[in-house]
C-alpha cells in the first residue's frame, strides 16, 4: 500500500491534458489520485483516533505524561535556542506531541496551575500591506466551507471540569485563555523551524538562493514554494488530520447531557473509533492539501493566521531569514560566501532569475489570453 505522503506528491491525472484543456477546467473528482486519497484517510483515520484515544487515556491515569509533553511543547515555542535538530531531532514527533497537549486541554486535563503559569505570548502580528478584500479571500479558501479551528479561540466561553466530574461554562470575560494555542502560539515557530530545515533541499535545486537580495522577490518565494511542496503538503495533513479530531472529538450538541464520570470522555463512548462524518471531512481536507498551489492556500490549511496577512516583502524577508538560520545552525554549508565564487553566485542568480522572469510573463500572457 503506498503511503499517504507518496499520493500527495503524485500528479493529477488531469495534469497530463492540460494544454489541451481550458486554464479554468476543474480537474475531475474521479482522477485517480482522489480515490487514493480518500482510501488513505478511510484507512488512516481510525488508526490516529485510537492512538490518541489511548494517550489521552494514559495521560488521564499519569499526569506526569502529559505534565512532560507540554513541558516540551513550551520549551520550543519560548526559546529559540531549543528549536533546533540538537533539541527536536523530529518535527513530526513533536506535532504529535503537542496534539496530545491540545486535546488533553479540551478534555480539561491539564492541571490549572500549571496552565496558568506564565501563559505564553502570542507572536505577533506582522503589519501587512494586503488589501483587506484580498485577505477575506484567503481566509474563505477552505474545503467543507468552514475552518475547523484548533482549539477553542481566546475570548469564547469554555468548559471546565471539576473533581467529582460536573461541568462548569466560564463565560468568555473571565477566561484569560491561558492555555497553548495552535495559530497564537506554536504554529509560528514549527513553520519557522520547518522552512530552516528544508532550506538544504531548495538550496539543492535552486543554489543560487544563497545569494541573500533585498525587498520583495517574486523569484525565491516562488521557488522556495515550489521545491518545499512536499514538506508542505505534509505539514497541513498533520494540521488537518488534528484539525478534524479536535472538532469531532470535543464538540458537543447544544443540550446535550453532562458526562457524570471525569473519567468518561466522548472516545470513551466510541472505543475511540471516529465518527463517519469525520472520515468524509478529512476526505476532503486530503483532497484540498493535494491541490496546495500558492503560500495562501498553505498558511490557511495550516490555520497560520500571521502568514496569510504577510505581505511579498516580509514573506520576502522571512524567506532569506530561513535560510541565514539554516546556515547558523549548520543545516547547510555556503561554499560561495567569498571572492570569485561570490561573484560566480550573483551572475548565476541574475541570470536564473531573468530567464525565470521571461517564462513567467509568457506563462501570464499565455493565461491573458
Amino acid at each position: 500500500m503506498r503511503t499517504v505522503e507518496a499520493i500527495l506528491d503524485l500528479p493529477h491525472a488531469s495534469v497530463k491534458q492540460r494544454q489541451m484543456l481550458s486554464p479554468h477546467t476543474i480537474p475531475a473528482e474521479d482522477d485517480p489520485v482522489h480515490h487514493s486519497l480518500a482510501h488513505a484517510a478511510q484507512q488512516f483515520l481510525p488508526i490516529y483516533w485510537q492512538v490518541f484515544h489511548l494517550l489521552i487515556s494514559l495521560c488521564r491515569e499519569n499526569p506526569a505524561i502529559l505534565k512532560a509533553a507540554h513541558a516540551r511543547v513550551r520549551q520550543f515555542i519560548e526559546h529559540k535556542d531549543k528549536r533546533s535538530k540538537e533539541y527536536e531531532p523530529e518535527l513530526g514527533e513533536l506535532v504529535v506531541v503537542a496534539a496530545l497537549v491540545f486535546a488533553c486541554q479540551d478534555e480539561g486535563l491539564l492541571p490549572a496551575a500549571l496552565a496558568l503559569s506564565e501563559p505564553p505570548q502570542p507572536v505577533p502580528e506582522h503589519r501587512s500591506r494586503h488589501r483587506e478584500k484580498e485577505r477575506e479571500s484567503q481566509a474563505s479558501q477552505t474545503t467543507a466551507g468552514r475552518r475547523y479551528d484548533l482549539r477553542n479561540p481566546a475570548g469564547h466561553a469554555h468548559t471546565t471540569r471539576s473533581a467529582g466530574g460536573t461541568r462548569t461554562v466560564v463565560p468568555p470575560e473571565a477566561n484569560p485563555d491561558p492555555y497553548i494555542r495552535w495559530s497564537d502560539h506554536f504554529a509560528g515557530p514549527l513553520l519557522q523551524e520547518t522552512m530552516t530545515r528544508g532550506v538544504g533541499d531548495v538550496l539543492d535545486h535552486s543554489p543560487d538562493l544563497q545569494w541573500l537580495e533585498t525587498g520583495v522577490s517574486q523569484y525565491r518565494i516562488a521557488r522556495t514554494f515550489q521545491h518545499m511542496r512536499s514538506q508542505f503538503r505534509l505539514a497541513a495533513l498533520q494540521v488537518s488530520m488534528l484539525a478534524v479530531f479536535s472538532y469531532y472529538e470535543t464538540q458537543r450538541p447544544a443540550g446535550a447531557p453532562v458526562i457524570p464520570h471525569p473519567a468518561q470522555t466522548h472516545l470513551d463512548r466510541v472505543f475511540g473509533n471516529p465518527p463517519p462524518e469525520a472520515i468524509v471531512t478529512l476526505t476532503e481536507e486530503v483532497k484540498a492539501i493535494h491541490r496546495l498551489s500558492s503560500w495562501g492556500d498553505f498558511f490557511t490549511k495550516v490555520q497560520y493566521k500571521n502568514g496569510r496577512n504577510w505581505s511579498d516583502e516580509e514573506l520576502s524577508a522571512g524567506l532569506r531569514q530561513c535560510v541565514l538560520l539554516s546556515e547558523q545552525r549548520g543545516y547547510h554549508i555556503n561554499h560561495d560566501s567569498h571572492g570569485e565564487a561570490r561573484r560566480r553566485l550573483f551572475d548565476t542568480r541574475e541570470r536564473r532569475e531573468n530567464e525565470w522572469m521571461r517564462e513567467h510573463d509568457k506563462r501570464a500572457g499565455n493565461r491573458a489570453s
